[in-house]
């Protein structure tokens, strides 16, 4: 399970890629790049950043300039691959099997150009992993979930995995008038109408050896992830970085000691610097469990499961936190959202 935080800069490759999209589409990169403050010349430095509003507004300005292209979103995922996002990718491609590359994959997710955030939700002999968009703006949640789920289909095939053995795509959409262009890059098994947007798995697959999977590789890969995150959210500050921490800890709740001890300074340092940006390590540790419960939730979790994967020691110590932070019990929040 993972909260995932969107809006942080990311490097330009994405950007990029949208705009080489449109010019395919005969759309000038001005066009794409109009209201960003971006230049072309700026997605070619590979150090250059990209805030999470200016991709949105490149979306915007591909949507309305190409109104009728109606898999234009399917069209940008089936052009992420591996190597586009880099360390993160070598660590996908070096796990020993699939269930191993989805944990490393969600875990660093903020190193990726996913906007939406992701869960598994394991049980019987299906697992589906589910995509998360109400935080994004209602005009591009739909472009971005159809990129996500095209570009997770394009890593899928990476990997190694035949066309009979890609995940079931689901889709709250209703079928397109033309279905075709996106069934040919999401997959022989599309269903529209759903009640949710994922991808459906076997569950046998997750254990399916990897072609590459290479256990020295995946480990120095997975340790660069780790430290370009910590740069990553260090960019949002130290309650950025200590976010980080716990997010990828969970379901460990790891105390704030612990914590110190990887950002290699004192708990007294921490303490003072997070207090310098006007929080602290409870506040932080609160609001990366209230994400996490919203995500559970909405992951179909129960108010028992959802307590317990958080880390609290019974029921009714998660009831009272919950009714802090959303001003009503657990049960009356999922009775409200899951009508």
């Amino acid at each position: 399970m993972v909260v995932h935080r969107w809006d942080l800069p990311r490097g330009p490759a994405s950007a990029l890629l949208l705009v080489r999209l449109g010019e395919e589409h005969s759309v000038p990169a001005s066009t794409v790049l109009h209201g960003t403050r971006v230049a072309v010349d700026d997605l070619e430095d590979p150090h250059a950043l990209v805030g999470a509003e200016q991709e949105t507004r490149i979306v915007r300005n591909l949507l309305g300039a190409l109104p009728t292209v109606e898999a234009l979103p399917v069209l940008a995922g089936s052009r992420y691959h591996l190597t586009t996002h880099g360390v993160w990718g070598f660590a996908i491609s070096g796990s020993p099997d699939l269930r191993s590359a989805i944990r490393v994959g969600l875990r660093y997710l903020a190193l990726t150009w996913a906007f939406c955030g992701m869960s598994v939700v394991e049980g019987g002999a299906r697992s589906r992993l589910l995509l998360h968009s109400e935080h994004l703006p209602l005009d591009v949640r739909r472009f971005f979930v159809h990129r996500e789920l095209a570009s997770i289909i394009a890593f899928a095939r990476e990997l190694g995995l035949a066309e009979e053995q890609l995940p079931e795509v689901r889709l709250r959409d209703r079928p397109p008038a033309d279905p075709g262009p996106r069934a040919k890059l999401l997959g022989p098994r599309v269903r529209f109408d759903a009640e949710e947007d994922a991808l459906v798995l076997d569950a046998a697959e997750l254990d399916r050896p990897l072609p590459r999977a290479d256990a020295h590789a995946a480990a120095l890969a997975e340790e660069q992830c780790r430290r370009l995150l910590e740069e990553r959210y260090g960019r949002a500050g130290v309650a950025g970085l200590v976010r980080g921490h716990l997010m990828a800890a969970f379901p460990g709740v790891p105390d704030l000691e612990v914590v110190a001890g990887r950002l290699h300074v004192s708990s007294r340092t921490l303490r003072r610097r997070l207090v310098d940006e006007g929080t602290s390590y409870r506040v932080l540790l609160d609001e990366v469990r209230e994400g996490l419960a919203e995500e559970l939730f909405a992951a179909g979790c129960t108010v028992e499961e959802t307590g317990r994967r958080l880390g609290y020691r019974n029921t009714p110590s998660f009831t009272t936190a919950f009714k802090r932070w959303k001003g009503m019990a657990p049960r009356v929040y999922l009775a409200r959202t899951r009508t």
